[in-house]
């Protein structure tokens, strides 16, 4: 079981980068993921401060706030990471990436941790895995509910 499954074009697993309970984007508290702007996908309630990669590909984002993460895979799927609702707004304050653009990571590595306790007392902390092309794409699959970290 993979968090979106796989894409029918090319058979992509897009595995959840969090342990935590996924729901659909149109769910989530913010207008611009609701409708899907950056791109289609899902959202995880975390249960612990940690993201990790959904696939094996290159580093191709890291918002200088921290919050932000992008991955993009051999076959030019790019995978974009918020962690949480306005979270900008902490200007990288309780973010610690561990890498960078540029990295090679491998579905499973550690990407970030974040300091999620301080940050659910402010904010909600719904973390959006978007796929930003995913216009290319067909999911056939979806996990909501309970997952895990590599589910």
């Amino acid at each position: 079981m993979s968090l979106f499954s796989r894409f029918i074009r090319n058979k992509q697993n897009i595995y959840s980068p969090l342990t935590g309970k996924a729901v659909e984007l149109e769910s989530v508290n913010d207008y611009v993921f609701q409708n899907k702007m950056i791109g289609d996908g899902a959202a995880v309630i975390p249960e612990e401060g940690k993201l990790y990669a959904p696939v094996d590909g290159e580093v191709k984002v890291v918002f200088p706030a921290g919050h932000v993460i992008g991955v993009e895979t051999s076959d030019h799927i790019g995978v974009i990471m918020h962690v949480g609702i306005d979270t900008v707004e902490l200007e990288g304050e309780g973010f610690h990436p561990t890498v960078s653009v540029g990295d090679k990571v491998k579905a499973g590595d550690l990407l970030m941790e974040f300091d999620l306790e301080q940050m659910k007392e402010h904010y909600d902390m719904s973390v959006m895995i978007c796929i930003d092309n995913s216009d290319r794409y067909l999911f056939d699959d979806r996990c909501f509910g309970s997952v895990a970290v590599g589910d």
